[in-house]
């Protein structure tokens, strides 16, 4: 239930294959948290990412991210002599600190307004309670409007992003032609083998869903030995 509400909102009458997930209502604290914080996270880590690629020049986020622009020039005030990488990863720890401090209070002022005190309150509060402020919000929203204009969509990035479809797709291709290579549980998942008497709660689902969960889980390089191994050798 976390992993499909914590992102976005359903309607049930629209994805009634969801149902079991209790789309009427609000998701957990837990889901709710894990959102904003993940896309706090990767959003500052990828600008550091972003300029060590050399994909990103700082002044050209300054010029574009206003908080990031203000905390950039705050660092360097305080430390004139300071090296541009370093003034980087302190600016980008400052943001982070910034908007976590936010997530931290806004949200303990909503648990504190709303006077929840279970977890039927939390699913049938009138709107999420985990959240940052407006302020901060729009701050978030800047930067991540940023980063798909310039990183994520960057021209010099097309080529890797087609291999790596190419990759997955060729390898879900495998999976779902050659289950044999799965993992002993992913084949009990899909049924076909007998499953194990402590798992007799795994639910069976059809191969290439099956096969698609299991390239989900990998990590790059693995998915990457997997190919070399079933599919270029």
């Amino acid at each position: 239930e976390g992993i499909i509400k914590h992102s976005r909102d359903w309607n049930v009458q629209r994805n009634p294959e969801l149902q079991e997930y209790r789309l009427d209502e609000r998701p957990p604290l837990e889901a709710q948290l894990i959102d904003i914080t993940d896309e706090i996270a990767y959003s500052t880590a990828d600008i550091d990412d972003g300029v060590e690629a050399g994909l990103l020049r700082v002044e050209q986020i300054c010029d574009a991210v206003p908080i990031f622009r203000r905390t950039y020039q705050e660092v360097k005030s305080e430390y004139p002599c300071i090296r541009q990488k370093v003034c980087l990863l302190e600016t980008i720890k400052r943001v982070l600190d910034r908007s976590a401090s936010d997530l931290i209070s806004t949200t303990a002022g909503n648990l504190e307004v709303s006077r929840v005190q279970s977890l039927d309150e939390v699913r049938h509060a009138p709107a999420r309670l985990v959240a940052l402020s407006p302020g901060i919000a729009e701050e978030r929203a800047n930067t991540k409007r940023f980063l798909y204009e310039t990183l994520y969509y960057s021209p010099s990035l097309k080529r890797h992003k087609e291999h790596g479809e190419q990759v997955i797709a060729e390898l879900f291709g495998f999976f779902v032609a050659h289950s044999e290579a799965l993992p002993s549980t992913y084949r009990q998942m899909a049924g076909l083998e007998p499953m194990h008497p402590d798992e007799h709660n795994l639910r069976v689902e059809p191969l290439p869903r099956i096969a698609c969960d299991y390239i989900a889980g990998m990590t790059d390089s693995y998915c990457l030995e997997q190919h070399r191994r079933f599919v270029l050798s």
